[in-house]
This record gives structure tokens, sequence and C-alpha cells, in this order.
């Protein structure tokens, strides 16, 4: 029996995975709400085109993967499909590729290098191929495409990835579209044992999406103080304020205090400050730089 789904539009809410289920892979935090003048939006998610026995064209809902703020794995077909969660390994790989740009095929040996650095290639080959097994039993046998006997990629026309969608809407320069997919850092709370050159990869990127998160909302906030919209540009000054704190890129940040300072909310300004000034010092035992520090004293002086 098909089961044919037609949505015309649905709000999509991010939800925090139950840290019960994700076994090894650490505790999952709350996801950082988008602004609320962009909860508003409808987030839409793509479907994939059937074509029944009487020829006409369906749509079916596609597997939905979400990873930004939460980790979330849904599909109506595949009513198994959250139990991979569960697995860490599985659940990692199918991020990494999920994460790539669409059209992208990864090769095998840079898949072998970063989950098993240390293994012999023939015990990494085989444990990669048992993780595509893994992942195609759980989500289908067309959710992963293979080109040759060297290359992988996820097929776009079965799943979507909110962190690939947001990452194609910063390099289309989508800022609305992007900042209605951030809701939260990648993959809060997972952990990998052993995963090395994963989990370098997993810090990395999550630093990167949120450097870009918080520039596209600056962006946004400038364009409603140019048009007199100040209460959306001050939705966007609290959202960047939640991810301020994780910011590592001090020039980004100074750009936060300023436009903060324009809108008016100097505690924000100085709490955020504070708070930065704390992981500077738990992470690298330094300070933040002198134009922050004057920029911060030129606040505190009005």
């Amino acid at each position: 029996m098909r089961i044919e789904i037609l949505i015309e539009s649905r709000k999509v809410t991010a939800r925090v995975a139950d840290p019960d289920n994700l076994r090894g892979s650490g505790s999952a935090t709350v996801p950082t709400s988008v602004p609320a003048a962009l909860h508003e939006r409808c987030t839409s998610v793509p479907r994939a085109a059937l074509r029944g026995r009487d020829g006409a064209r369906h749509l079916r809902a596609m597997i939905e993967l979400r990873l930004l703020g939460t980790i979330d794995l849904r599909s109506g077909d595949h009513p198994e499909a959250a139990s991979l969660l569960s697995r860490p390994s599985p659940t990692a790989l199918l991020a990494y590729l999920a994460s790539a740009p669409r059209s992208s095929f990864l090769r095998r040996d840079s898949l072998l290098t970063l989950f098993w650095p240390e293994t012999s290639q023939a015990q990494a080959r085989a444990n990669l191929r048992k993780l595509v097994h893994t992942i195609r039993a759980s989500l289908g046998p067309e959710c992963i495409e293979a080109r040759g006997d060297e290359e992988l990629r996820i097929a776009a026309s079965a799943l979507w990835c909110d962190a690939a969608e947001f990452q194609s809407a910063m390099r289309g320069d989508q800022i609305e579209r992007a900042m209605e997919l951030y809701a939260g850092p990648l993959m809060p709370g997972f952990y990998l044992d052993g995963g090395g050159q994963f989990s370098r990869w997993l810090d990395d990127t999550r630093g990167q999406l949120a450097r870009d998160a918080a520039k596209a909302a600056l962006k946004l906030a400038e364009q409603h103080l140019r048009a007199a919209q100040r209460t959306q540009a001050s939705d966007l000054a609290q959202f960047i304020g939640r991810i301020g704190a994780d910011l590592d890129d001090e020039y980004l940040f100074r750009k936060l205090l300023d436009l903060l300072v324009r809108l008016g909310d100097h505690a924000t300004a100085l709490r955020m400050f504070e708070q930065f000034s704390a992981r500077i010092d738990d992470e690298y035992g330094g300070v933040p730089a002198p134009q922050t520090r004057e920029l911060i004293a030129s606040i505190r002086s009005r």
C-alpha cells in the first residue's frame, strides 16, 4: 500500500533529540530559537516527485534530517528511521554526507581517513560498507548513491538536510532563508567515541556555521535599521546574542556590540562581553583584544 502525502505548507519547529536515544553520543542542548519575526514564516521542505501507475505525478515527503540546534530524523515512508540516531557511528556518517554540497560525490578514501585513520585500509573499508548498509537498511537503498566503487553521496531526491540547505542559502546570499534554517549549533551535544578527525571536522564546521549565521543576521539587521524597522532588528540582535558567546571571530563580535549600541541595548552588549571574556579566559587564558575592551569602556561610560 502506498501512502501519498500532499503538504501545501507547514511550519517546522526543531526539537532536541532525546539524549536517551543517543546512546554514547552525549547530551543534547536546548536549541537556539530563530528570531520571532522569522518564526512566523513557514519552512518548506522539498518533496520528491513520483509517477504512479496511472501516470500522474504525485508528491511524497522526503527524508528530513535536521542537524542545526537538534539531531532529528523523520520519514513517513520509513517509520524506523529515527532509530538510526541511537547509533553514533551511522549518525556521524549520515551527517557528514548530508552536510556536503548536494552535487558532491565524496571519495571513500577521504571517509576512511576521517573515521578510521589508524585502522588498516581493509578493515576501514569493511567498516564503511557496514555503515552504508546500515543507513540504506533504515532509509532505503536509494538514500546513498555510489559512482563506481570509490565515490558516495546522499541522493538529493531522497533526503533533505537543514545544514546543507543553510550553506546553500548562504552561498546564494538568501539571508532570510538562512536565518529561518539556523536553529542553533550543528549537532549539539553529539560525541563520537574515537571520532578523531570527525570530531575536529564537527568542531570546525559548527564554528563556521555559527559565524555565517551571525554575519547573515548582522546584514539583515542593518537592512532593518536602514528601513527604520527597529523591532525586527532588535529580534535579530537578540538572536546573535545567543550565539555571540560562542563566536571565535572577535571582529564579528565587535560588529555585534556596535549593533546593540545603535539599538540602545547596552545591557545585552555588556552581558555578552562578560560571557565572551569568560570563555576567552577559560579556553585560552587570555583577554579580549584592546579594540574590544576600548569599545566596552566607551559603552560603560555612556
